[in-house]
């Protein structure tokens, strides 16, 4: 089986995107499936891990685009979806085609906010069977398989855009999630049992592109935490933002650990007690292992989420950066106080996703 992705990074837009559909691609890999990325060559990119784990890469070249050559320099970044929806779909369609001519694939995965049916239109004919991942529901698409892992989300919320035909995979129970995960999630749950808050992860997604992380340790700083309170924070090599922290990090009156590039997330996360982090797909993974968060709402399309996963428990919501140090101060405090508010918040966000949801999707793909 031939499978080409079609998804993009970039320090605004962050990892997310090729991080979950690597995690679809792996999976497809081992059982035989050739795996190929189309991604646009932003500054920050994965470009390298796609390449690392076995998957052919495919840098996207958009002809006809004035000021190509600064696209790359945040000009026109994928992050910026609207416009991307509005201007260059059938640039990016154009592009796309070149390759999905040649390798004819059997399903086409998309997993782009700024495509929509008019794009899938312009290629079809290229490929077999059309797979979509989204999380608005914002668009119409022509797909025949669609993926929306969003907690809470429902079948009947893509009626109207999406043919009756279409499987569509809605919730959490099918967020793509690497195995790691799944396979920490007895230990993680099992240490929660008498929760005592001892470990702080610090975790703004791949790029941190709002530079959060260094909002959160000046925070903590100010906390007066315990001595026995040890903070971790894991960031990107490719985050703007990894000089300051690392300088911050040395001037701050207690021990701090900056990780780059960490390869054991999982384990990582089932060793926290709490977690700081951005709204995202990390989201998923942090439930998986009932991990608490307090939680950062950095773009419109992650309130939804973020809503939903606090009215079930599972976080606790910091809207934004400005004033509100004391709401922070105040949620760690308590957890330090009352340990049982960890184990609620734990036991909620384990119940959100089991981590499985990627064999669940690839099973449906197969049939």
């Amino acid at each position: 089986m031939k499978v080409v992705f079609r998804a993009d990074a970039s320090s605004r837009l962050g990892i997310g995107h090729v991080m979950r559909c690597l995690t679809l691609a792996d999976v497809l890999a081992a059982k035989g499936a050739e795996c190929y990325f189309i991604t646009f060559n932003s500054l920050v990119n994965l470009n390298a891990e796609i390449k690392r784990r076995g998957h052919e890469l495919c840098l996207m070249v958009m002809s006809g685009v004035q000021d190509i050559s600064a696209m790359g320099q945040g000009f026109i970044e994928p992050s910026n979806h609207m416009y991307w929806r509005t201007n260059l779909q059938l640039h990016d369609a154009n592009a796309s085609e070149k390759y999905l001519s040649k390798i004819s694939p059997d399903w086409l995965v998309v997993d782009h906010y700024g495509l929509d049916y008019r794009w899938e239109s312009a290629v079809a004919g290229c490929f077999a069977k059309l797979m979509v991942i989204d999380d608005l529901a914002d668009r119409r698409h022509l797909a025949d398989l669609l993926l929306d892992q969003t907690y809470r989300r429902e079948a009947k919320d893509y009626d109207c855009l999406v043919n009756s035909a279409c499987i569509r995979l809605c919730g959490a129970e099918f967020a793509l999630l690497r195995s790691e995960f799944s396979e920490n999630r007895k230990t993680s749950l099992h240490r929660r049992r008498s929760p005592v808050l001892r470990n702080i992860l610090i975790a703004m997604g791949g790029t941190d592109s709002g530079n959060v992380t260094s909002y959160a340790l000046d925070v903590l700083s100010a906390a007066k935490l315990p001595d026995n309170v040890h903070i971790t924070i894991a960031l990107s090599s490719s985050s703007p933002w990894v000089s300051a922290v690392s300088k911050l990090c040395r001037e701050l009156p207690m021990p701090v650990k900056l990780l780059l590039d960490a390869k054991n997330m999982a384990a990582l996360m089932a060793e926290s007690d709490l977690a700081l982090g951005a709204a995202g797909s990390t989201s998923w993974e942090r439930c998986c292992l009932g991990l608490p968060t307090v939680m950062w709402v950095l773009a419109n399309n992650q309130k939804k989420v973020a809503l939903e996963l606090e009215s079930s428990g599972a976080v606790k919501i910091i809207a934004g950066t400005e004033g509100q140090g004391p709401q922070l101060t105040d949620i760690i405090h308590r957890a330090l106080s009352e340990p049982s508010v960890l184990g609620r918040m734990s036991s909620a966000a384990a119940a959100v996703t089991d981590g499985l949801g990627v064999s669940r999707v690839v099973q449906r793909m197969e049939k």
